[in-house]
Protein backbone atom coordinates (compact mmCIF):
# COMPACT_ATOMS: atom_id res chain seq x y z
CA UNK A 1 0.00 0.00 0.00
CA UNK A 2 1.38 3.41 -0.98
CA UNK A 3 1.41 6.21 1.57
CA UNK A 4 0.27 9.59 0.24
CA UNK A 5 1.69 12.75 1.85
CA UNK A 6 0.21 16.26 1.82
CA UNK A 7 1.41 19.55 3.26
CA UNK A 8 -0.35 20.60 6.45
CA UNK A 9 -2.27 23.80 5.63
CA UNK A 10 -0.53 26.73 7.31
CA UNK A 11 2.68 24.71 7.64
CA UNK A 12 3.51 24.22 3.95
CA UNK A 13 7.18 23.38 3.40
CA UNK A 14 7.59 22.52 7.11
CA UNK A 15 5.30 19.58 7.93
CA UNK A 16 3.31 16.94 6.09
CA UNK A 17 0.69 14.40 7.11
CA UNK A 18 -0.08 11.11 5.39
CA UNK A 19 -3.33 9.35 4.57
CA UNK A 20 -2.20 6.63 7.01
CA UNK A 21 -1.99 9.07 9.93
CA UNK A 22 1.76 9.72 10.07
CA UNK A 23 3.29 13.19 10.48
CA UNK A 24 6.74 14.31 9.39
CA UNK A 25 8.84 17.45 9.26
CA UNK A 26 10.61 18.37 6.04
CA UNK A 27 14.22 19.38 5.42
CA UNK A 28 14.43 23.16 5.78
CA UNK A 29 16.83 26.00 6.43
CA UNK A 30 16.84 27.43 9.97
CA UNK A 31 18.81 30.15 11.69
CA UNK A 32 21.73 28.67 13.58
CA UNK A 33 22.90 31.84 15.31
CA UNK A 34 23.83 35.35 14.21
CA UNK A 35 24.44 35.29 10.45
CA UNK A 36 24.34 31.49 10.30
CA UNK A 37 21.93 29.22 8.51
CA UNK A 38 21.84 25.44 8.80
CA UNK A 39 19.73 22.64 7.37
CA UNK A 40 17.29 20.99 9.77
CA UNK A 41 16.87 17.41 8.57
CA UNK A 42 13.27 16.24 8.19
CA UNK A 43 12.04 13.33 10.32
CA UNK A 44 8.95 11.43 11.40
CA UNK A 45 7.39 13.16 14.39
CA UNK A 46 6.90 11.37 17.67
CA UNK A 47 3.27 11.08 18.65
CA UNK A 48 2.10 11.23 22.22
CA UNK A 49 -1.11 9.47 23.19
CA UNK A 50 -3.22 11.58 25.50
CA UNK A 51 -4.32 9.48 28.48
CA UNK A 52 -7.77 11.02 28.76
CA UNK A 53 -8.97 10.39 25.20
CA UNK A 54 -6.29 8.17 23.56
CA UNK A 55 -5.82 10.62 20.66
CA UNK A 56 -2.37 10.75 19.10
CA UNK A 57 -1.03 14.31 19.22
CA UNK A 58 2.05 16.09 17.87
CA UNK A 59 3.70 19.46 18.37
CA UNK A 60 4.29 21.71 15.37
CA UNK A 61 6.64 24.70 15.51
CA UNK A 62 6.35 27.91 13.49
CA UNK A 63 7.18 31.58 14.14
CA UNK A 64 8.44 30.86 17.68
CA UNK A 65 5.11 29.27 18.58
CA UNK A 66 4.21 25.67 19.37
CA UNK A 67 0.92 24.19 18.24
CA UNK A 68 -0.16 21.05 20.07
CA UNK A 69 -2.73 19.26 17.89
CA UNK A 70 -4.38 15.87 17.44
CA UNK A 71 -3.21 13.88 14.44
CA UNK A 72 -6.75 13.04 13.31
CA UNK A 73 -7.47 16.77 12.93
CA UNK A 74 -4.36 17.19 10.76
CA UNK A 75 -5.28 14.22 8.53
CA UNK A 76 -8.84 15.52 8.12
CA UNK A 77 -7.66 19.06 7.38
CA UNK A 78 -5.17 17.95 4.72
CA UNK A 79 -7.32 15.28 3.04
CA UNK A 80 -10.94 16.28 3.73
CA UNK A 81 -10.53 20.07 3.76
CA UNK A 82 -11.35 22.48 6.54
CA UNK A 83 -13.81 21.44 9.23
CA UNK A 84 -17.24 22.98 8.58
CA UNK A 85 -18.63 25.21 11.32
CA UNK A 86 -20.48 23.25 14.00
CA UNK A 87 -18.80 19.99 13.02
CA UNK A 88 -15.93 17.95 14.49
CA UNK A 89 -13.72 15.13 13.28
CA UNK A 90 -15.22 11.67 13.88
CA UNK A 91 -13.59 8.23 13.83
CA UNK A 92 -15.95 5.90 11.95
CA UNK A 93 -14.71 2.77 13.73
CA UNK A 94 -14.71 4.39 17.20
CA UNK A 95 -10.95 3.85 17.58
CA UNK A 96 -9.22 7.19 18.32
CA UNK A 97 -5.86 5.63 17.42
CA UNK A 98 -6.93 4.83 13.84
CA UNK A 99 -6.14 8.06 11.97
CA UNK A 100 -6.32 6.74 8.42
CA UNK A 101 -8.18 9.17 6.18
CA UNK A 102 -10.76 6.50 5.26
CA UNK A 103 -11.72 6.22 8.94
CA UNK A 104 -12.33 9.95 9.42
CA UNK A 105 -15.28 12.15 8.59
CA UNK A 106 -16.85 15.40 9.75
CA UNK A 107 -20.03 15.26 11.80
CA UNK A 108 -21.91 16.97 14.59
CA UNK A 109 -21.26 16.56 18.31
CA UNK A 110 -24.53 14.61 18.50
CA UNK A 111 -23.30 12.17 15.81
CA UNK A 112 -19.99 11.80 17.67
CA UNK A 113 -21.76 10.89 20.91
CA UNK A 114 -24.06 8.48 19.04
CA UNK A 115 -20.97 6.82 17.52
CA UNK A 116 -19.36 6.54 20.96
CA UNK A 117 -22.50 4.89 22.37
CA UNK A 118 -22.65 2.53 19.35
CA UNK A 119 -18.99 1.55 19.79
CA UNK A 120 -19.24 1.25 23.58
CA UNK A 121 -16.69 3.99 24.22
CA UNK A 122 -19.06 6.60 25.70
CA UNK A 123 -18.31 7.40 29.33
CA UNK A 124 -21.18 8.90 31.28
CA UNK A 125 -20.14 11.64 33.68
CA UNK A 126 -16.51 11.48 32.57
CA UNK A 127 -15.53 14.51 34.62
CA UNK A 128 -15.78 14.26 38.38
CA UNK A 129 -16.78 17.41 40.28
CA UNK A 130 -15.15 20.63 39.10
CA UNK A 131 -11.60 19.29 38.66
CA UNK A 132 -10.21 19.73 35.16
CA UNK A 133 -7.67 16.95 35.73
CA UNK A 134 -8.01 13.35 36.80
CA UNK A 135 -5.42 11.04 38.41
CA UNK A 136 -4.43 9.68 34.98
CA UNK A 137 -3.73 13.23 33.72
CA UNK A 138 -1.60 14.03 36.77
CA UNK A 139 0.49 10.87 36.32
CA UNK A 140 1.04 11.84 32.69
CA UNK A 141 2.05 15.40 33.71
CA UNK A 142 4.46 14.19 36.40
CA UNK A 143 6.23 11.87 33.93
CA UNK A 144 6.10 14.09 30.85
CA UNK A 145 9.25 15.60 29.33
CA UNK A 146 7.16 18.43 27.80
CA UNK A 147 7.62 21.90 29.25
CA UNK A 148 5.06 23.24 31.71
CA UNK A 149 3.59 25.86 29.36
CA UNK A 150 2.82 23.23 26.72
CA UNK A 151 1.35 20.87 29.33
CA UNK A 152 -0.84 23.70 30.62
CA UNK A 153 -2.17 24.40 27.12
CA UNK A 154 -2.66 20.72 26.50
CA UNK A 155 -4.79 20.16 29.60
CA UNK A 156 -6.48 23.58 29.66
CA UNK A 157 -4.94 24.70 32.96
CA UNK A 158 -2.50 27.47 33.87
CA UNK A 159 1.23 26.73 33.83
CA UNK A 160 1.35 27.42 37.58
CA UNK A 161 -0.97 24.44 38.16
CA UNK A 162 1.44 22.23 36.21
CA UNK A 163 4.33 23.58 38.31
CA UNK A 164 2.46 22.78 41.54
CA UNK A 165 1.86 19.21 40.32
CA UNK A 166 5.49 18.69 39.28
CA UNK A 167 6.72 20.09 42.64
CA UNK A 168 4.22 17.90 44.59
CA UNK A 169 2.43 20.91 46.08
CA UNK A 170 -0.81 19.78 44.45
CA UNK A 171 -2.21 16.31 43.78
CA UNK A 172 0.10 14.82 46.44
CA UNK A 173 -1.97 11.66 46.65
CA UNK A 174 -1.09 10.66 43.07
Amino acid sequence: MTETWKDIPGYEGRYQVSDLGNVRSLDRYVKGGPGRVRIAKGRMLSMITMPKNRYFSVTLWKDNTYLWISVHKLVALAFLGGCPEGKETLHSDGNPENNRVGNLRYGTRKENVADAIKHGTHIKGATQGSAKLCDEDVIFIKNSPLNQRILGELFGVHQSNISRIKNTKAWKHV
